[in-house]
């Protein structure tokens, strides 16, 4: 298998497969309700859609990357990098649920659709190659959805917790 399937593979396993760990993003997704989508644990500062929209974010810019060639980058710890992307309704939570899937397919057909050779190129406008990044955007979802899964694990609990009283 070439590095670029291997990718790709990866990326859907991880997303909306079975991966060998246990549950895909898109099962642990599709569990969470509005209300757990927008549960932040005492002393946390950000709820699962705010996780999410930051997925995106970093999606978009593999993507521009990868078929634009786009040379801008996202400043890290900024509001560019984390949007405060607050959904007002269920029907938002899923539409940024969607949102999510529909790029994370997109990503993953343009990796079928990529030169290998190009994984040896420097990124537009960074100082690391295609390779690095590809690889690099699953370690950072495999890295979130730990805490997605977390958050929706202590949402689960907080709303059994409110009923008991």
């Amino acid at each position: 298998m070439n590095s670029l399937m291997e990718i790709s593979q990866r990326m859907k396993e991880i997303n909306r497969g079975a991966p060998w760990f246990g549950t895909s993003l898109e099962e642990i997704l599709s569990s969470i309700s509005y209300e757990q989508a927008l549960f932040i644990p005492e002393g946390g500062d950000k709820h699962i859609a705010h996780y999410l929209s930051h997925l995106v974010q970093w999606r978009l810019f593999c993507l521009d990357k990868m078929l634009r060639g786009i040379v801008g980058n996202i400043q890290l710890d900024t509001q560019e990098d984390w949007p405060l992307l607050t959904p007002s309704s269920p029907h938002e939570w899923g539409k940024l649920q969607t949102t999510y899937i529909e790029l994370t397919d997109k990503l993953i057909d343009s990796i079928h659709g990529f030169d290998e050779d190009r994984l040896m190129e420097t990124v537009p406008g960074k100082d690391y190659l295609f390779g690095w990044l590809l690889k690099g955007i699953i370690d950072h979802d495999l890295y979130h959805f730990g805490q997605i899964s977390l958050l929706s694990r202590l949402a689960t609990a907080a709303s059994k917790n409110r009923g008991k009283h």
